[in-house]
């Protein structure tokens, strides 16, 4: 069992107003979650047809308690993520976990 002791936060990007004209689009935090996370490895990149030397975590969480889109963004530590891997959905699993690499 992972003992999901960390915080980190869902992102979505939240459009620009098209009535305002120095209105940017932006990433917002729209949900947070405890999670437990580790770096993944050249290999499991390269075993899931990725490039090995993308950084980026695999972060275990509750999929009770948060949902994911792709195109979604991961916060951890202060440090934005993208999601490169959302497993299917089952609603008998208590913890899985996204693929991210690190937002350049």
């Amino acid at each position: 069992m992972v003992k999901m002791l960390d915080t980190a936060y869902r992102l979505k990007l939240v459009p620009a107003d098209p009535d305002d004209f120095n209105s940017v689009p932006t990433w917002q935090n729209v949900r947070s979650f405890r999670c437990a996370y580790r770096s993944i490895s050249a290999s499991e990149n390269v075993r899931a047809g990725r490039d090995a030397g993308n950084t980026g975590l695999r972060i275990f969480y509750d999929p009770r308690m948060v949902s994911f889109d792709l195109g979604d963004k991961v916060r951890v530590n202060g440090k934005d993520y993208d999601i490169m891997y959302i497993p299917e959905r089952s609603h008998s699993v208590t913890a899985t976990y996204i693929d991210t690499k690190a937002v350049q």
